[in-house]
């Protein structure tokens, strides 16, 4: 069971950065699929291990990345698994926690849920960094949250005065109300995202990867698919 099959809905791969050379910085990134036990063993295990591993799998690569490796300094290498998980669920969410969510099962509209907390970010959508959409997506998330409050919160355009009365709601009802509307547009925008992740992760760590032919890595990876459904 390795990254690459997902074990426990979780991509798991490390990640170990950076280099600085004469004049300069050269950033390096090496990933390889592992079980999730390993690759939290090997990040515990510090720099040290990290750049012995580093070694032990690319050091008879060719020039100049052995080089590149032994130069880099234990100081500037760190190493960490790295996770695609399971989108979660808009009344999830809204409850706080899954005992929570059980408790009120019985409760069918999620905004009489009454939690003021929300996520963004890596905390409401973590997903490897193969499709480079992790703070992409975080930046969204937080403009999508600022603008539903402002929304509720704020004078239209030109008017001064006292705080608008939305739909004659209280003002926790108007939270709720607005991180209802955030949570569906961020799960919504963030699920392709989080599921192309966790396809790169795994696409990225096989041999198809680095078929030969005169195509982008992701026309491989479709020929693949196809010729996988294709199969009896």
């Amino acid at each position: 069971e390795t990254a690459t099959a997902l074990l426990g809905g979780k991509n798991v791969t490390t990640k170990e950065e950076p280099y600085e050379s004469n004049g300069g910085e050269t950033m390096w990134q090496l990933s390889f699929p592992m079980k999730e036990e390993d690759a939290i063993k090997l990040s515990q295990l510090g720099s040290s291990a990290l750049k012995s591993e580093a070694l032990a799998r690319c050091g008879s690569w060719h020039h100049p990345i052995p080089t590149l490796l032994k130069m880099t300094p234990e100081t500037l290498i760190s190493g960490y698994p790295v996770y695609d998980r399971e989108l979660l669920s808009p009344d999830l969410l809204r409850s706080g926690t899954q005992s929570e969510l059980r408790s009120d099962s019985k409760k069918d509209d999620t905004s009489e849920r009454d939690s003021s907390v929300t996520l963004i970010g890596d905390a409401a959508h973590p997903m490897s960094p193969f499709k480079g959409q992790g703070a992409n997506q975080a930046l969204l998330d937080a403009v999508g949250l600022a603008r539903v409050l402002y929304k509720a919160f704020s004078l239209p355009a030109g008017k001064k005065g006292k705080e608008i009365n939305v739909q004659n709601s209280t003002r926790a009802e108007r939270i709720q109300n607005s991180l209802l509307a955030y949570e569906k547009d961020m799960l919504e925008r963030s699920a392709t995202k989080v599921e192309a992740s966790a396809r790169a992760a795994k696409f990225l760590h096989s041999d198809i990867a680095i078929t030969k032919g005169n195509f982008p890595r992701g026309t491989a990876a479709a020929k693949e698919e196809l010729s996988s459904e294709a199969a009896p």
